[in-house]
């Protein structure tokens, strides 16, 4: 397995939605073989206040539950597409209480 300590500093030019938009598809495709699903977006790329070196916001949910499959699919992503990926492993119940409340009632499924 390739190094993963060290995500590229190469910074796409694009705007992370352009390439969330560009890519949906693929990106679920890769999402859904790992495993996850219920897979949301929130943040500035659902805002369109993203700009380049922004990072890609998603809330998902199944996988096999572990930080380490959750993270390493954001590192491979974040390498795919040359734009940072911020999941979120978090179910309905987890979000009370946890300060992503107004992300997660302004998420939109991907």
């Amino acid at each position: 397995m390739a190094d993963r300590t060290h995500v590229s500093s190469v910074v796409s030019a694009a705007r992370p939605s352009e390439v969330l938009e560009s890519h949906r598809d693929e990106i679920l495709e890769f999402l859904h073989a790992r495993g996850f699903n219920n897979i949301h977006v929130f943040g500035s790329c659902l805002t369109g206040l993203d700009r380049p070196g922004s990072d890609v916001d998603l809330f998902v949910e199944g996988g096999n539950g572990s930080g380490f499959a959750v993270v390493e699919a954001a590192l491979d992503l974040s390498e795919r597409y040359g734009v940072r990926f911020d999941l979120r492993w978090v179910s309905p119940e987890q979000i009370a209480g946890s300060g992503l409340e107004h992300a997660w009632a302004d998420r939109m499924q991907l």
